[in-house]
């Protein structure tokens, strides 16, 4: 595999990430979908704003590593709270490093983070599916911009 083709690399682009791209693109698939956005407003928010149609009445949601420095169970709540009876289609993406695990926490997960994230996101809709798997990211890979794992929900 070429080096310009490795995922680490698609990251590293000029405009915007190779992950922000993926997200615009699943958007713009949905083209009868009003957005909203749940995220802090950085300037991938303000490409997004003059690509998709933003709207308070929104069918589709956008949530882009919110809620962040949350508990499992806070997580859950959240997300199902912006995915209420309107919203069709969403674009979720989850920073893995965001969680605030407790000490008196009883966790039964598996192993490997990805289905520990894939197991947290099925108990906010089971209408979630992951969009792609990310590399793997460890001590031994550089990794210019970090990955989130990312989850999309279509419901019509």
């Amino acid at each position: 595999m070429s080096i310009n083709n490795h995922w680490r690399n698609k990251q590293l682009v000029q405009d915007m990430s190779w992950q922000e791209k993926q997200c615009i693109n699943f958007c713009q698939m949905h083209k009868e979908i009003k957005w909203g956005w749940h995220g802090k407003k950085s300037n991938f928010y303000m490409l997004c704003n003059e690509v998709l149609d933003f709207d308070n009445n929104n069918t589709g949601a956008i949530i882009i590593n919110t809620p962040i420095k949350v508990t499992i169970d806070d997580f859950i709540k959240q997300i199902k709270s912006i995915l209420h009876k309107k919203i069709k289609v969403a674009y979720l993406a989850v920073n893995r490093y965001e969680f605030i695990i407790k000490e008196d926490m009883c966790l039964d997960f598996p192993d490997r983070v990805d289905q520990c994230i894939d197991l947290i996101v099925s108990r906010c809709d089971n209408n979630f599916c992951r969009l792609y798997q990310p590399a793997q990211v460890d001590g031994n890979h550089f990794v210019g911009i970090h990955g989130l794992d990312v989850f999309v929900y279509e419901r019509y």
